[in-house]
């Protein structure tokens, strides 16, 4: 399985690597970032406690970073979908309103 992110701090094997991201993801982006500052006196190659494995630094700061991107992306995409559900109602409501309010100024 191919590493869902870029790093240079890869762990010894790929069945490593896959109970550290697992670990991550379980603790969360805001867990993550407070073990990060707990210590941050230790550069990338220095092991850091994350929930029950010592892992990397550097890969759990990549994992950070990326994890925060992806984050981010789906804001985003939220945010411009949501735009777009929203002009896309106020045109197709845009044609009745207006019709009714022909109808209501007529009777008046």
């Amino acid at each position: 399985m191919q590493m869902p992110f870029k790093t240079e701090w890869r762990p010894s094997t790929q069945e490593e690597a896959n109970i550290w991201i697992a670990e991550l993801n379980r603790q969360g982006s805001a867990n993550v970032r407070t073990s990060l500052a707990s210590r941050w006196d230790s550069g990338p190659r220095s092991l850091l406690p994350i929930g029950g494995f010592w892992m990397l630094r550097g890969f759990a700061q990549d994992w950070l970073a990326a994890n925060e991107r992806r984050a981010r992306r789906t804001r985003e995409l939220t945010f411009w979908l949501t735009a777009l559900t929203a002009l896309l109602a106020m045109l197709s409501i845009g044609p009745d309103a207006w019709a009714w309010m022909s109808i209501w100024f007529r009777g008046r």
